[in-house]
């Protein structure tokens, strides 16, 4: 095989934390994600070799989302699914292995991409959620902190200082993304999930 293409996107709808879709488990959202994206590509779920999704925050509920995703859309369970952790680039990578996968010949289609929700990510225990989200965990040297932010004051870095550079680096992409939202210029369109 010498090339490789993307023949279809979809994504869920954007939520907020204990929002609409806090009940509704990951793997059941990558179920549909698995669904459309097939059916936009015209290619039957039997068809695909494999399929790959990151998920950077896997808990004991859906381990190996992939596979839980396939299963829970009914798809052939010989069809092989694998996750992959790399925390933020988890869905680009899963996209890099599935192109891989098809350019070493084994495999012939692939569906890949990244797969979370984060209202069950690790704020969340089953049958109870932390209402403040990352407030509501704390560093027990820290106290107020929530865990991760505490590291910074060790390293002299203080957490004002973290989150004004985050917003320097990352604004300019959010900020066009809400701006094609908007315009409705948004290129990949999203499966209704409720």
């Amino acid at each position: 095989m010498d090339d490789v293409a993307i023949v279809s996107a979809v994504r869920t709808p954007i939520g907020a934390y204990l929002g609409g879709l806090s009940d509704v488990p990951a793997y059941e959202l990558g179920a549909l994600i698995l669904d459309e994206a097939v059916k936009r590509a015209k290619v039957g779920p039997g068809e695909v070799d494999e399929v790959i999704l990151g998920q950077s925050y896997q808990n004991g509920e859906s381990v190996n989302i992939a596979r839980m995703a396939l299963l829970a859309a009914g798809w052939p369970v010989e069809t092989t699914g694998i996750t992959l952790d790399r925390r933020c680039c988890s869905g680009l990578d899963a996209i890099c292995f599935g192109a891989m996968k098809i350019l070493s010949g084994y495999a012939d289609i692939v569906v890949a991409g990244g797969v979370e929700s984060m209202s069950r990510a690790e704020l969340y225990i089953p049958g109870e959620y932390v209402k403040k989200g990352l407030g509501g965990k704390t560093d027990p040297r820290f106290g107020f902190m929530p865990r991760g932010h505490g590291a910074m004051p060790m390293w002299g870095l203080p957490l004002f200082d973290r989150i004004q550079r985050a917003r320097e680096i990352y604004e300019p992409s959010h900020g066009l993304l809400g701006r094609n939202r908007s315009a409705g210029q948004q290129k990949i369109e999203s499966v209704k999930a409720l």
